[in-house]
């Protein structure tokens, strides 16, 4: 969606004022909006996000707007300085914001009050704001009877969020050059991991975790932990494993750390050897990195066979009369549970029918007495039983596999007659496969050796290579076999805590507290996985995205590629791979790599909406300012607004967009004595009328 008129009402130097904007189209986007400094530019950034989100703005103006000094004070306090300073003289007690947005579809209309005493005190329970939706602005009402006023603020929070900003991406849609400078100074990590966290919501997704968490410990509590022994005994052995394996993790961050030092030196010895043998194409270091390939596939290879050997190998030498015994008794178990399901289902119908029996209408002549009555129920009881016996015939006698619910034991037939299909071809391909990575690795050895005749400088370092590369591989051998052991404990852990949720599961009837609490931290914890899982993806487009940004802004053309590790460390490469990064850099190209961010954030979170920049082109020389302007205008977002000084936007930048400008607005200052102003909204750019 995109904003088609804001209307201020007594907002802070805004007396009245309306800013209206046409639909943008591809090349006719951007709206001017120029002011002198002191004249109400960043009042009408505010006015845009406190008008969307109220009092939850305030947490978005800290940071979306870092100039502003009245961020340090109270919400009360700065709607109180907000209230335009001729309204109460003059018999007007409120605050008007009124927003609307727009798309091809849709139309959204918000509009936000703030009420005061006549002493200029704000009144903060009395905030109002309403709703309209589509062409006919139809009253957008919270769900319920008498929905309470927090339950009106969610709503009306989640329908913003959902046709327009989530709140947690503010700061990367509305911002001053300020918020601009502020993130060019942070470390370059931290300000990428805001940007990722921004676009996967991480702020509300953590909200949410701690709710959930809170949740379950207030239904843990005052209830009675019933708890058997084979939940506990479970519970140990995944405290066991989880024991195990923070050792094991541990093992292979030191031996990743040992590796880093030894790489770089096999890096530089082979550079050694490069230069002393010419850097042809039969160089020592590209005949190890072939012969690192090769043991690399076979290493694949070996896993491979290894995971034949832990799975479907396995149940494939238990013989096949064993498997058909076994998929025909979980059957059999299958039809079982049906069975006792159907009977326990008529269990409930026999209940009603033999309590029935005491009712007091219609009345049985001559009264049974309680030995009749209590023939009759057995008799009644006795026929219902016949009904249900003897069981089906293809049916278990008993059920052996308790652990298992339904749709395990289905999954557990499907993967015994998976292993039917299980074909010797893999196996004489893998074991092929393996012997040809391993002769490709011995003949390559030989050619490294073969090197080290040449002279002794050579065969110094060639040896030094070897050892060195023996040691990687004894290294990563290590790191194989913990690697293994991780696997194999993490997916034993995990079926445990699967084994342990149903058990858990089981007491449910009688428990719903604990089981609510075991579903509220099941899902906290999903979130944190879900966390992790998202963070490489999204930092692996983000990298490419600001790679691309970054060429189009900056004036240098050093920087080739933005590569951004999972941990959101940055490294900017050159021609050669080298990190620039550790070379000083201008002010000016950290806010490149800052708004690189701010643009690359808006184009990965597919979020179409505008950006509002307000002084965008602070601290930037000639080139940039014009790549700056150029890039955003064409790119950036489906409507641009700019918030510019007189100096700022105009002569020579001001042709970089001129054919994309569709609306200009220019702020006027009116004193009036005393220190008071007011701002008055105009057509046009300054003095120019053209827009």
């Amino acid at each position: 969606m995109f904003l088609r008129s804001i209307q201020l009402r007594d907002w802070k130097a805004f007396a009245s004022g309306t800013f209206d904007f046409p639909i943008p189209t591809k090349n006719k986007n951007v709206v001017l909006i120029g002011a002198k400094n002191g004249y109400g530019k960043t009042s009408l950034l505010e006015a845009i996000i406190l008008g969307l989100y109220g009092r939850k703005g305030m947490d978005a103006l800290a940071r979306a707007v870092t100039s502003n000094s009245d961020m340090d004070k109270s919400y009360d306090e700065f709607m109180e300085r907000a209230l335009h300073a001729q309204a109460l003289p003059q018999g007007r007690t409120s605050i008007t914001i009124q927003i609307v947005l727009e798309s091809t579809v849709e139309r959204l209309k918000i509009i936000r009050k703030w009420h005061f005493t006549g002493s200029g005190k704000h009144r903060r329970n009395d905030e109002e704001v309403q709703l309209y939706t589509g062409k006919d602005e139809e009253p957008s009402k919270a769900p319920g009877l008498r929905p309470t006023r927090e339950e009106k603020d969610e709503h009306y929070s989640s329908l913003i969020a959902r046709n327009f900003l989530p709140f947690h991406l503010i700061e990367f849609f509305l911002f001053d050059g300020e918020r601009v400078q502020q993130l060019a100074k942070q470390q370059k990590a931290d300000t990428v991991k805001q940007g990722v966290e921004g676009i996967l919501g991480v702020q509300l997704l953590r909200e949410l975790q701690q709710d959930l968490v809170g949740y379950a410990q207030n239904r843990r509590r005052g209830v009675e932990n019933i708890e058997d022994e084979t939940l506990t005994r479970v519970n140990d052995q995944i405290s066991e494993i989880e024991t195990r394996l923070e050792p094991c993790q541990q093992k292979l961050k030191e031996l990743e750390d040992q590796m880093a030092p030894i790489g770089q030196r096999i890096e530089e010895l082979t550079r050694t050897v490069r230069t002393m043998t010419g850097g042809n194409s039969a160089t020592v270091k590209e005949l190890m990195e072939e012969q690192f390939r090769f043991r690399r596939q076979r290493e694949k290879v070996e896993e491979r066979l290894n995971q034949m050997l832990r799975t479907d190998l396995a149940f494939a030498l238990a013989g096949k009369p064993l498997r058909d015994q076994v998929s025909t008794a979980i059957r059999s178990e299958i039809k079982r549970a049906q069975w006792l399901a159907s009977k326990n289902h008529t269990r409930e119908k026999l209940d009603r029918i033999l309590a029935g029996l005491q009712a007091d209408e219609p009345i049985i002549q001559p009264e049974l007495t309680e030995h009749q009555l209590g023939v009759l129920r057995q008799r009644i009881s006795t026929v219902w039983e016949t009904l249900w016996h003897p069981p089906p015939a293809d049916c278990a006698t008993e059920e052996r596999h308790i652990y298992l619910t339904e749709a395990e034991r289905r999954k557990v037939i499907e993967r015994l007659d998976k292993v039917e299909r299980l074909g010797v071809s893999e196996l004489e391909t893998l074991l092929a496969d393996h012997d040809e990575a391993t002769l490709a690795f011995n003949r390559l050895g030989h050619q490294i050796a073969g090197l080290s005749g040449v002279e002794d400088r050579i065969r110094e370092v060639t040896d030094e290579l070897q050892r060195l590369n023996q040691h990687m591989g004894e290294l990563r051998e290590q790191m194989g076999a913990l690697t293994r052991q991780e696997q194999a404990d993490t997916s034993s852990l995990n079926d445990l805590r699967q084994h342990a949720g149903r058990m858990a599961a089981r007491h449910e009837s009688a428990q719903p507290m604990l089981a609510r609490a075991a579903r509220a931290e099941t899902i906290a914890n999903l979130i944190t996985e879900a966390i992790d899982d998202l963070y490489p993806r999204y930092v692996a487009r983000l990298g490419d995205e600001m790679t691309s940004i970054y060429k189009q802004l900056a004036h240098k053309t050093l920087v080739k590629k933005i590569e951004i590790a999972t941990d959101c460390t940055v490294k900017l490469l050159g021609d050669k791979g080298h990190n620039i990064r550790t070379m000083d850099s201008s002010a000016g190209e950290e806010q490149i790599f800052a708004l690189s961010l701010i643009a690359a954030i808006a184009k990965v979170s597919g979020t179409k909406i505008p950006i509002v920049m307000d002084t965008p082109l602070a601290r930037l020389d000639t080139d940039h300012r014009c790549n700056v302007l150029r890039y955003f205008a064409a790119h950036a977002g489906e409507q641009v607004i700019f918030l510019s000084q007189p100096d700022e936007v105009n002569g020579e930048y001001l042709k970089v967009i001129r054919d994309r400008v569709c609306k200009a607005y220019h702020i006027e200052y009116e004193e009036l004595g005393d220190g008071v102003g007011k701002a008055h909204v105009r057509k046009g750019y300054f003095q120019s009328e053209e827009f």
